[in-house]
Formats: C-alpha cells, sequence, structure tokens
C-alpha cells in the first residue's frame, strides 16, 4: 500500500491511500479547501480531541491517551478494505440520504447513486451518496470521509461486533479524519468541501408541486386557488409535461403556447416557477441541443467511442459528459438561455442518471422470456420475479464512459456518484456567470459531499406513509452532519394516496425543514392544502402561516450557516454530545438554534413522549414550562410538540 499525507485547516488529515503509485485517484470535485501542509511520512497527528498514530499497516486512535480505535487499510480481490475497530457504545452518525435511524450501527449500507423510489426499511442505497461519518461517545468524537466517487460499501458493526468494514472497489482513494465536538466536526467538514449556498428569502416559503400541473389552464387554476384561499405560498413547479415529448429546454406550445407571458403573468400574482430539467437528450434529427452536443462530441460514450445510448423519459437518449469541464460550460449556457423568459431556479431530477433500460437489456430480457418453459418449475417463478429487479437495478456503469479535461477515458463506474453533482455544478456555474446580481436556485436529486456549494436536495420520491415520516425525520438529520444544510422531503408524500390527518403531521413537519414543498405523483389523490375539505385546510393553513411567521428566524439560521457552517437542523446530540440519550432521541432535533420539533409521525395520535435535553424548555404553544427529562406532550391535531 501507498500513501501521502496532507493537514488541512480544522486539524484535517488527508490519507491518500494507493495500491500500487500508478493507481490514480479520481478528483470528485468534494474537497475544495487548500492544505497547509504535506507530509512524506506519519508518525503521529494531533485532532483537537485525539490523537493518531501510525505503526506499520496500523493506525491507532487515542483519545486522553487511551487507545479507542484502530484503523486497518488492506488490498482485497475487488479492491481496498479499511477495518475501523471501535468501542462498545460508540455511536456512529452520518451517511446522509440512507434509510434508518440516526445511529448507523447494525446495518449495511452501499453508496451507489440509484433511482430508487421504494424507500423501505431494507434499502441500502439512494440517489445519492454520503461517505462521511462520525464516531461518537460521551468522552470522544472522530469524523471519517471516505472520498471514492465510484462504488463502496459500508458494514456498521453488522458481520462483526465493533468493526466498521468499509470496502472500495477501486485501487485508489483519499480519507479524511478528523476529531471536534460532533457540530464542530460537521463545521471543519462544510470548510473542507465549501460554504452552503445563500438563497433568495422566497426559497424559505411554502412552494406546491406535483407531476403534473399539465398545462397552462391548471397551473393558473391552482395559483388563483392558493390566493382566493388566502393561503400564502411562493413558488409553482412544472413537471415533466411543460416539455415538448419531454425534450430538455423546450416547451409544449399546445400545452403552454406563452410560457413567457404565463410565467409574467405569475409573477405579477407573486409566485416564482421552477422548472424541472432532466440530462437525457432526445436523440431526434433537427433538434437543436442534439445536433449541437453530436457534433461537439459533449455526450457519454460507449466502448466503442459512440455515445451511449439509453431510454428515458424522451425515448432513445444521450447522456452530456459532465465531468468534462467544456461539456459543463455549455449545459450552463442552455439553462441560462432558457431561464431567460422568466425561469426562476431549475430542478435537477434523473440525475442519477437514472436509465429505465438499454437496447442490450431489451435484448436480454427477450432472451430469457424467449427460453422460460413451465417445465423450469421454480426456476420459471425465480427468473420472471427477476425481470423487473434486473430492469431497476441493472448497473450500466460499466457500459459508458468520461473524459476529463486531459482526454482520459473514465468508466462511469469509478466517478458514477458525482454525475448528478457534476450537473449541478453546471448549472450553477452557467446561472453565476450569466446572472450575476442573482442568487441561483438549483434543486437536485443525486448528490455527493460538497453539494452544498452549488444547490439543494430533496429526499426524492417517498410515498404517503406514516413509516416514510418517521424516516424522512431521521434522514433530515443524517443529511445534516453530511453538511447538507438546505433539504427537505416531499411534503404529503409523493407516491401513494395521501389523507387530511396525514397531511397535516407531515405539513407541521415541514413548516420545519429548510425545504418546504407538497410534491405528489400522477395518478394519487391531489395533497394540495385544501384538498381534503375544510377541517383540514384550516389547520394546515394555520401551520404554513406559522412558517411564515418564523421566517426572521430562519433566515437568520440560514445566514448563519453560509457564514459559519453552523447547520439549520441540529440533531440534539450536537449540543449535547456527553448525553447518551439524545443519541436515541432521532425522531426530535433543534431547528435554528433555539427551537426543538418532536413532530407527530403516528396515525390517531394525540401527543408523544418527548425528551428535552440540558435545560428547561418552554411549550411555543401554552408556554408551559418543562424541566429537563423525558415528558408525554399533549398534541392534537392543530398543534405538535414545539
Amino acid at each position: 500500500m501507498n500513501y501521502k499525507f496532507k493537514k488541512f485547516p480544522g486539524r484535517i488529515l488527508e490519507i491518500e491511500v494507493k495500491s500500487s503509485p500508478e493507481d490514480t485517484a479520481y478528483e470528485s470535485g468534494a474537497v475544495i479547501a487548500k492544505p497547509i501542509a504535506v507530509v512524506d511520512r506519519l508518525s503521529s497527528f494531533y485532532f483537537h480531541n485525539s490523537r493518531i498514530e501510525r505503526d506499520e499497516k496500523i493506525f491507532t486512535i487515542s483519545c486522553q491517551k487511551e487507545k479507542w480505535a484502530e484503523l486497518k487499510i488492506m488490498e482485497t480481490s475487488k479492491g481496498i478494505r479499511l477495518i475501523i475497530e471501535i468501542e462498545d457504545g460508540d455511536g456512529v452518525f452520518g451517511l446522509g440520504e440512507e434509510v434508518g435511524p440516526l445511529n448507523k450501527r447494525g446495518r449495511t449500507y452501499e453508496f451507489y447513486n440509484t433511482d430508487e423510489p421504494e424507500h423501505a426499511s431494507t434499502k441500502t442505497k439512494l440517489y445519492s451518496s454520503f461517505p462521511m461519518f462520525m464516531v461518537l461517545s460521551p468522552k470522544k468524537a472522530l469524523g471519517f470521509f471516505v472520498d471514492y466517487p465510484g462504488y463502496s460499501k459500508m458494514d456498521i458493526c453488522h458481520e462483526e461486533e465493533n468493526k466498521i468494514i468499509i470496502d472500495v472497489a477501486g485501487q485508489a482513494f483519499k480519507l479524511y479524519l478528523q476529531g471536534d465536538t460532533p457540530d464542530g466536526i460537521t463545521a471543519n467538514f462544510v470548510e473542507l468541501t465549501g460554504k452552503p449556498i445563500l438563497l433568495p428569502i422566497w426559497m424559505l416559503g411554502y412552494q406546491q408541486s406535483r407531476w403534473s400541473y399539465p398545462d397552462e389552464k391548471t397551473v393558473l387554476s391552482i395559483s388563483r386557488e392558493f390566493r382566493n384561499r388566502s393561503i400564502p405560498c411562493d413558488v409553482i413547479y412544472l413537471d415533466i409535461d411543460y416539455m415538448e415529448n419531454f425534450k430538455v429546454f423546450t416547451w409544449d406550445k399546445k400545452k403552454f403556447p406563452d410560457p413567457k407571458a404565463l410565467l409574467s403573468k405569475l409573477r405579477d400574482m407573486g409566485f416564482k416557477v421552477i422548472t424541472i430539467v432532466d440530462p437525457g437528450v432526445k436523440v431526434e434529427e433537427g433538434y437543436e441541443l442534439y445536433e449541437e452536443a453530436k457534433e461537439a462530441g459533449y455526450f457519454c460514450t460507449n466502448s466503442a467511442g459512440t455515445p451511449f445510448e439509453a431510454y428515458v423519459w424522451p425515448g432513445k437518449s444521450h447522456f452530456p459528459d459532465f465531468y468534462n469541464a467544456r461539456v459543463r460550460k455549455w449545459w450552463g449556457d442552455k439553462v441560462s438561455e432558457f431561464k431567460a423568459i422568466g425561469v426562476a431556479g431549475i430542478w435537477n431530477d434523473m440525475n442519477e442518471p437514472s436509465i429505465f433500460f438499454t437496447p442490450e437489456l431489451i435484448e436480454e430480457i427477450k432472451t430469457t422470456v424467449k427460453n422460460l418453459s413451465p417445465d423450469l418449475g421454480m426456476l420459471a417463478d425465480f427468473t420472471i420475479n427477476q425481470i423487473p429487479y434486473e430492469k431497476r437495478y441493472r448497473d450500466h456503469g460499466k457500459k459508458f464512459f468520461h473524459k476529463d479535461d486531459h482526454g482520459n477515458v473514465i468508466s462511469n463506474r469509478q466517478i458514477h456518484n458525482i454525475y448528478g453533482f457534476n450537473m449541478t455544478r453546471a448549472t450553477y456555474e452557467g446561472l453565476i456567470n450569466h446572472y450575476k446580481t442573482e442568487r441561483p436556485v438549483i434543486l437536485t436529486r443525486s448528490a455527493y459531499p460538497g453539494i452544498q456549494r452549488y444547490g439543494i436536495l430533496w429526499t426524492g420520491d417517498n410515498a404517503s406513509l406514516w413509516e416514510q415520516l418517521y424516516q424522512e425525520i431521521q434522514m433530515l438529520q443524517s443529511l445534516a452532519i453530511t453538511g447538507v444544510n438546505f433539504t427537505g422531503s416531499d411534503v404529503g408524500g409523493f407516491g401513494g394516496d395521501c389523507n387530511g390527518e396525514l397531511l397535516v403531521r407531515w405539513t407541521q413537519f415541514g413548516v420545519f425543514q429548510p425545504f418546504f414543498r407538497n410534491h405528489s405523483a400522477i395518478g394519487t389523490r391531489n395533497q394540495e392544502p385544501w384538498s381534503f375539505g375544510e377541517k383540514y385546510e384550516r389547520i394546515i393553513k394555520k401551520f404554513i402561516e406559522l412558517r411564515y411567521a418564523l421566517l426572521p428566524y430562519i433566515y437568520s439560521a440560514l445566514k448563519e450557516a453560509h457564514d459559519t457552517g453552523q447547520m439549520i437542523v441540529n440533531p440534539l446530540l450536537y449540543k449535547w454530545p456527553e448525553d447518551e440519550k439524545t443519541y436515541e432521541a432521532d425522531d426530535e432535533y433543534l431547528f435554528g438554534p433555539s427551537l426543538l420539533v418532536a413532530p407527530i409521525y403516528k396515525a390517531n395520535a394525540t401527543g408523544r413522549t418527548v425528551y428535552l435535553p440540558g435545560m428547561r424548555w418552554m411549550n411555543f404553544f401554552n408556554g408551559r414550562i418543562y424541566e429537563p427529562g423525558y415528558h408525554y406532550i399533549e398534541a392534537p391535531l392543530d398543534s405538535l410538540p414545539l
């Protein structure tokens, strides 16, 4: 094994790990801080509260002269393995967009960005990858970031007790280590990867979306309904149906005959409009974007060097190679041209990139079906059940390639997790270049550490289920630990049918998410604030109005995050790391510096138990004072524990 060591501000140590000196650690773009020193040989390094010492193949980590962890790095047949031995009772927190508890012990997680609409508790990967975590106990805290943009897997004390086993499917990567307080680790990580963007204040308001508001008439009807009912709303979204045959940067002139006039009318009504933009470019002769990119060689290629072909919403499509700076510049210019008619923000979707299928996969499935026979018995049943799985989860990363700025060819599998990151980067750089006096607004579904300096993340296609409301509370905090300051879930749930009670409780949670948007899928019940009758509309309106009353407080927290790297959302363990009860309290959190939020996430519940750490607390709604400890807080439908 070959190591190089660099010291970064905040007492962060970078260890570049290579199987051999010739191997390449592909740049992810996550880290933008500059090192303050390069160390040829490392014997020891002091963090704020710990020390690491190297003895040949083993790195030993100590706190107050007491050894508490060992780090081993070794080669395997599939890449490089890290084994971190920790102690009983140590919590492991972070990993960003992963399903499950705040404390990640006892499960395996994968890092390979995937279009995964089923956010079941068994899932091990979603749309984004954040291989950053901290090991925490009352006496210590240490942060880890495995900067490898390809496939990796972490076993967090699942196969072996007290062992974190990390498998990197490559021959080179960078490992960053730091020790500090929990919130200090996140703040230092943000210094390493970039401060969050400062958004315009209208992005802190309530936002309404659906797949889809399919035409101008529907968009105006929804917008007028908000104003007629005096329900505050700042943003309306346009999903894929505004486009002509799903061709990016086009408008369907039958459904939206004069988009510039529509956007102007909505602006006069007090609405901003954000439009969805997907990376798949339709293969169609005469389509300007396609012809331009094909001529310039801007598409990802297959092994033969011709544009890689896959099928998504527009049908046969090619994908821009966002790893290349020339392609990012071209895309940023195209986004900026599209925005000029009055689009307020860009919503990047399908950018894992999601692939419905390829011609090769269709041929494989046809062959599989042709060879099916009843005589195969259970094998036939198994084969039939595998077809949808193969379609959804086929790894196409080895089938298409990128070119870096020097002309080197790199397979997508080696840098897969930064495709959406670089699409968002391209969009941001284009908007900053062309609209210098505006603060860019970019949403993305797929991300990697450092995304906070380019855009904001939402957690993808969740479902209208109570258990997923709970998962979103946990995920919001895990994302904050990894430096994602401005994020949120689809209020009410995207897939499936919502109901009035669930929409109220999710809206209450949404008020205390940085990103507050109601979004739902085609074929499901509408879930605008008035959709379930006056009883629920009245409560939903009350909480949306509360959001607006809190705007000065929320904007101050947003500015603080931009300036210092302190998150808007803070798990309780950030402020009370010496209190191990906060490690378990993953269904409540701090929103800004002063508000403790404990959403209701069970049907028919009229209250819940809340843990109040460290000090006396006052109920926001009735002024009652509570001592530290566990309390049952009454919360009928028109209230929540706050």
